[in-house]
């Protein structure tokens, strides 16, 4: 681990995705992705990907060597990988699926009557084989699938793992059995699943299981359940009749976020006497034939045959080390070309703003120098790119989606709005005065450190500055959180335009967010800079006295080159992340008072990881969402720029006060699609 490479460095994106061709073709030859590995969250976008690479696959197939086990192997047998094998059965492909389980293993591997919300994001309908086009239970979707697939049973080897994949003139696949060859590849492997542990000193003993139970194959048995989601208690529910069961769970009631129909189930169950229910129990040690409890500070011991772990997801994960092991090449590895282009990055964008600093003259256009092209060209930038942003979010369909693409207009259109009128007209058209910046701009964004002498000289503009960051921000964040950042200003202007394609590229981790904590060193700098000049208590040494200091190394390097430069590197949020003062004052002010939120509805989360992904100030959104607690100022940066509600497949966000969970504490949370 480094500060620049490494997990925790400052270019740890999080998770990272293969490069693809527009046809979903890796870098390897022949070798073509679908599915969760690709950012395809959903069911829908997982089928609709693994048909439209399996047409691509059919149509541009060429005639290939003799004697090759097929046409295509398809790794993995979800969603995308059937639904591809579908397409390649109607074209007379011939094909094999090699799945290392069963089909749609991960969609049986959670509670059968979960809900599986359809998608809002990504195409209206589904133009694949497997049908998906409403809101479904788990059990009912798979049971339909499988009806279909009986007519038209797919040609799959279960119960083998692919190790390796080379392509050379034809591709071969290594599996723990045997060899295949053939001219394609589709790799549909889906995101990893991590279910929280029991976290026991015995917990590799064969009788703790992670996954639902075959009620056939367990009778007459102690059984154990622990954890407070449909799985677990449908678990109970199934194993109730014919064995004798006790339900552990970290909470006192079993009501919140589950489906009523199994919660009435297990409370008829404990009303009857046939099973047991320790709420707040925590499993402490397992024996052969027992279980030991910790209830509310006493030790309970219980016969115990088998343990079923069914707290929900821990968190999940791609499949990176078995794609990089085909020598797949990933989003942002640092190549040569990379680090190139990073180098020429700082120096293209350091030049230009080291010559308009102290060269303005070196460019002229008539009475106009750099000092004054550069709000100019900054507005056509922003105006540029803003609508670029505006068409890659969608949000010209409003009308098919006010929620999320209304909120995103308004959004872009009112940051174009302030740049181009507030940012350039005003101070450089009408009032023509640089200090009038200062509009919308507060204390320190534009009024750096000055004399006495100088605040008189424009004391208006001081007072409605300090006012702005007086008053102005506390109000704002009050009520909006640091929206600010994200609908007016214009630092947050260029990064929300320019750097939006690169939103998905700002770091993630713990680390990451730590190192926020260095934008207060910035902000008591600024305050610390302007009362030293203003009472003219101001040292010089060399040359440079604070205000130089302050002008450098603030206005020049942390406002402009290293965030601009970094845009493709570290996304566009850089300086209001990590170095921003009035970011700083806002967070201040905003831990205890502000009543912005983000609440999530915790039921619907997939845990697919697109809130996090693109969060471009890292907050762990799908941390909160898969907890189910409401994040804001209080416990995170976010700035209210709504991508992550924009993003969601299944409209697990929403802005708002939190809201209230009755009876119970930590909910575990299931992925269902």
């Amino acid at each position: 681990m480094g500060f620049l490479t490494g997990s925790g460095s400052i270019f740890d994106m999080g998770e990272r995705f293969p490069v693809l061709s527009r046809h979903n073709e890796s870098s390897v030859q022949g070798v073509f992705i679908a599915g969760d590995a690709t950012g395809s969250p959903d069911i829908k976008a997982a089928l609709n990907q693994g048909s439209k690479v399996a047409r691509h696959i059919a149509k541009t197939l060429p005639e290939g060597p003799q004697g090759l086990d097929y046409d295509v192997v398809i790794v993995g047998g979800g969603p995308s990988g059937v639904a591809a094998a579908l397409e390649f059965g109607k074209a007379g492909v011939r094909y094999l699926i090699l799945e290392r389980k069963r089909l749609f293993h991960t969609l049986r591997s959670f509670a059968r009557c979960k809900p599986l919300y359809y998608p809002s994001t990504g195409e209206a309908t589904v133009k694949a084989g497997l049908p998906f086009d409403r809101d479904m239970e788990s059990c009912d979707l798979v049971e339909n699938w499988e009806k279909l697939l009986k007519d038209h049973p797919p040609h799959v080897s279960l119960g083998e793992t692919v190790k390796d994949i080379q392509s050379r003139k034809v591709i071969t696949i290594r599996t723990d059995k045997r060899d295949y060859t053939c001219q394609r590849v589709i790799l549909a492997v889906g995101r990893l699943i991590h279910f929280k542990k029991l976290d026991v000193a015995e917990e590799g003993e064969p009788k703790v299981h992670y996954e639902l139970p075959n009620p056939e194959d367990v009778v007459g048995k102690d059984v154990l359940v622990v954890g407070l989601t449909d799985a677990a208690l449908e678990t109970v529910a199934s194993l109730a009749e014919r064995n004798r069961v006790t339900l552990a769970c970290q909470g006192e009631d079993p009501a919140a976020g589950c489906n009523l129909r199994s919660v009435e189930a297990v409370r008829r169950l404990e009303e009857q006497g046939k099973i047991t229910h320790y709420a707040e129990g925590v499993v402490t040690r397992l024996g052969v034939r027992e279980a030991v409890l910790r209830q509310k500070g006493k030790e309970v011991r219980i016969p115990n045959d088998l343990v079923y772990m069914l707290a929900g997801v821990d968190r999940t994960s791609l499949p990176t080390e078995f794609y990089k092991r085909c020598k797949i090449a990933y989003d942002r590895d640092w190549r040569l070309w990379r680090y190139i282009g990073l180098i020429l990055s700082m120096l293209l964008v350091g030049g230009f703003y080291l010559t308009k600093k102290t060269h303005p003259d070196f460019i002229r256009i008539g009475s106009w120098n750099l000092d004054k092209l550069y709000p100019l060209t900054y507005s056509v930038i922003v105006l540029a790119f803003g609508i670029k942003a505006i068409r890659r979010w969608g949000a010209f369909r409003w009308k098919a989606s006010p929620h999320k693409h209304g909120n995103q207009t308004l959004r872009l259109s009112s940051l174009i709005f302030f740049q181009v009128f507030f940012f350039f007209i005003v101070p450089e058209l009408l009032v023509r005065d640089w200090m009038a910046y200062s509009i919308f701009y507060p204390w320190p964004l534009v009024l750096g450190p000055s004399t006495i002498e100088s605040i008189m000289q424009s004391y208006g503009y001081w007072v409605w500055g300090l006012a702005l960051i007086l008053v102005g921000v506390p109000l704002s964040v009050l009520f909006h959180g640091k929206k600010f950042c994200t609908w007016v200003c214009g630092c947050g202007g260029l990064a929300e335009t320019v750097g939006d394609s690169w939103r998905h590229y700002s770091p993630k981790g713990p680390l990451n967010r730590r190192r926020e904590r260095y934008i207060y060193v910035v902000t008591g700098f600024a305050l610390i800079a302007t009362v030293v000049v203003a009472f003219g208590w101001d040292v010089s040494l060399g040359g440079w006295d604070i205000k130089k200091v302050y002008g450098y190394t603030v206005d020049l390097f942390l406002i402009a080159i290293i965030p601009v430069a970094l845009y493709p590197f570290a996304g566009g949020k850089t300086w209001c992340r990590y170095w921003c003062p009035v970011v700083g004052w806002m967070n201040i002010v905003g831990k205890k008072m502000s009543r912005f939120r983000i609440t999530p509805d915790k039921k619907r989360c997939i845990a697919c990881g697109m809130c996090t992904r693109y969060c471009e100030v890292g907050v762990d959104v799908m941390g909160f969402a898969l907890r189910g607690e409401a994040f804001g100022l209080n416990n995170s940066s976010c700035i209210g720029c709504g991508i992550c509600l924009h993003v969601c497949p299944t409209d697990v966000l929403e802005f708002g006060k939190p809201l209230v969970q009755i009876g119970i504490s930590n909910p575990a949370a299931t992925p269902t699609a």
